[in-house]
């Protein structure tokens, strides 16, 4: 993503010329404290993914998108030191701004990889505990970071390309138009995403609801999707409304890369001409700064919150040890174990009952 204090014209080379712009208080320093907290936070979401908390190909997936935010934190705090230093090349810095560009339309459409997931565990509901192949998985997900670092670069060509005084087909010039195409399929990819994991949702609810008769080790596949589907809705609407915000308020004369992540507002300024207002094209950069840094800490946090089990190790985890401990806390601990194995011996009991009755009624 470019400078927030560079003003690229239509007709330039990749040089950037530096221009004096109004910028919210205080608001680089705040992006940088997130940026350096959020790799901490992504790497205890990645230790806390090493345990088999849900499938092993939505681990996969959860980690593509931590290792995402980590990537985005990076790029983020060089080209927040370059703007103040230079101490990057040309050629650096635009490969930088292109691999964050990509790691953010990543985010952007991450809803369409964990949709195709969620659908192919309710498709081989009956075995899909069982599958350990995860190339597959690897494969697309390394495959979605190749065409949105692609998607990236095609945008980052389409503004220094010399064709802006010609009209497009459907746009104000042919860079505007090869924005729009872009963006409109990252939208499309979010929203068909989206709308996949919504309709396997309501799919799951009505498997568990009808097929009373079932396996319980299909039953309880079924309770693992539904329960992975309400743990997700929440992650997938806040990546849907935060990432898919409008971009640019002008496409006459200057333009800003740094805002090629709103979605309502580009198409307002791919379509219509306005006065250029470069105080506010810098300050709703750096509110969309703000608000990604802040995304990457919040979102695994969101996850971990969600997941019963993510949540009880985490507190474990944050529980200070105790220096001492004395004879009764000794005996304390023996007794939980105790009566978990009690527990774990009268829920063999009830299960094996329960299957005892099911075959009845199927034989009936």
């Amino acid at each position: 993503m470019m400078p927030e204090n560079v003003v690229v014209p239509w007709n330039t080379t990749t040089t950037f010329t530096p221009a004096e712009v109004r910028s919210m208080p205080y608001a680089e320093i705040f992006e940088l404290f997130l940026d350096f907290v959020s790799p901490f936070i992504n790497l205890y979401f990645l230790y806390l993914l090493k345990r088999p908390f849900v499938h092993l190909n939505l681990r996969i997936l959860l980690a593509q998108l931590s290792l995402g935010f980590m990537g985005i934190n990076v790029a983020r705090i060089l080209l927040i030191f370059y703007k103040k230093l230079f101490f990057l090349s040309d050629f650096a810095a635009m490969a930088i701004y292109i691999f964050h560009n990509g790691l953010v339309f990543g985010i952007m459409d991450v809803s369409i990889l964990i949709s195709c997931e969620r659908l192919l565990a309710t498709i081989l509901s009956r075995k899909y505990e069982k599958l350990r192949t995860v190339w597959v998985t690897t494969l697309l997900a390394i495959g979605m970071f190749s065409l949105n670092v692609f998607f990236a670069y095609y945008i980052y060509r389409s503004v220094y390309l010399e064709e802006k005084i010609r009209p497009g087909l459907i746009t104000l010039s042919k860079q505007a138009d090869r924005i729009a195409f872009v963006l409109m399929a990252i939208m499309a990819l979010n929203v068909v995403g989206l709308l996949i994991f919504v309709f396997v949702r309501r799919y799951n609810e009505k498997q568990w609801k009808e097929e009373m008769k079932t396996k319980l080790s299909h039953r309880y596949q079924i309770m693992e999707n539904i329960r992975t589907s309400k743990q997700l809705l929440l992650l997938l609407l806040i990546d849907f409304f935060m990432y898919n915000k409008l971009l640019d308020q002008s496409l006459r004369r200057y333009y800003y890369f740094s805002s090629l992540y709103y979605f309502i507002v580009i198409f307002h300024s791919l379509f219509f001409y306005v006065n250029d207002k470069p105080a506010s094209h810098h300050i709703l950069s750096e509110i969309f700064d703000v608000l990604t840094a802040l995304s990457c800490i919040l979102l695994p946090l969101l996850f971990i919150r969600s997941h019963p089990r993510m949540w009880r190790t985490m507190k474990r985890h944050l529980r200070l040890p105790r220096k001492t401990r004395s004879i009764s806390s000794i005996s304390e601990d023996v007794k939980p174990q105790r009566t978990r194995s009690v527990i774990n011996a009268t829920t063999n009991v009830y299960f094996d009952e329960l299957r005892k009755t099911w075959d009845q009624l199927q034989r009936k």
